[in-house]
C-alpha cells in the first residue's frame, strides 16, 4: 500500500482553508476576529504550504538517491518522520515570520493614522486625530509602537475594524 495518497488527501482537505480564511475575514462583520485568527492563518499556512513543499522535496530527494523504497519494511517510519519533521519545520518558519511581523494582519486590514497620544487606560489609548476629534482605540488593535508623550505627532497602525466602530468623541 502506497501511503503517498494520505498526504495528498490531507493537503486537498486543508489547503483550501488557507485560501478561504483570509477571504472570509475580509468581510466587514468579521473584522474584529482578524487579529485573533492571523496567528492561526500563519501557522496553518506554514504547516500545509511550507511544510508540504519541504516534505515533497525530502521524499523526492530520498527516492532519487534510492535511499527510500516504497516496498521496503522501514518505509512507513521514514514517511512518518518526514511528515512530522517537514510540517513542524514549516510551522516553525511561519511562526518566525509572523513573530517578525508582530502578528500584524495583511495590509488590507490595517490603516495608518497620524495623530497625537493623549491618554491611556489599562486596555485603551486616546488618540487626538485633529483639533476637534479624538478616538479611543483598544491597545490590542494598535500594531505600531508609540511614545506616551503628548503633543508629538506620530503614525499609528490600527486595525481597520476599530475605525468602523462608532467611537469618536467630538
Amino acid at each position: 500500500m502506497d501511503i503517498l495518497p494520505l498526504n495528498a488527501a490531507i493537503m486537498t482537505l486543508f489547503f483550501p482553508l488557507v485560501l478561504v480564511v483570509p477571504y472570509y475575514l475580509e468581510k466587514q462583520e468579521h473584522q474584529k476576529y482578524v487579529t485573533k485568527l492571523t496567528k492561526l492563518v500563519y501557522l496553518l499556512g506554514g504547516i500545509f504550504v511550507i511544510g508540504g513543499i519541504i516534505w515533497f522535496a525530502i521524499m523526492f530527494i530520498l527516492r532519487i538517491i534510492n535511499i527510500l523504497d516504497t516496498e521496503a519494511k522501514g518505509f512507513n517510519l521514514w514517511f512518518i518522520f518526514s511528515i512530522i519533521f517537514s510540517y513542524g519545520l514549516g510551522a516553525f518558519i511561519s511562526y518566525l515570520i509572523g513573530k517578525k511581523r508582530n502578528w500584524r494582519p495583511p495590509k488590507r486590514f490595517v490603516v495608518e493614522i497620524s495623530g497625537q497620544f493623549k491618554d491611556e487606560t489599562e486596555d485603551k489609548i486616546l488618540i487626538k486625530i485633529s483639533s476637534d476629534q479624538e478616538m479611543w482605540i483598544q491597545k490590542l488593535n494598535v500594531y505600531s509602537k508609540y511614545k506616551k508623550e503628548e503633543n508629538i505627532t506620530q503614525t499609528f497602525l490600527i486595525n481597520i475594524w476599530e475605525l468602523t466602530k462608532e467611537n469618536t468623541n467630538s
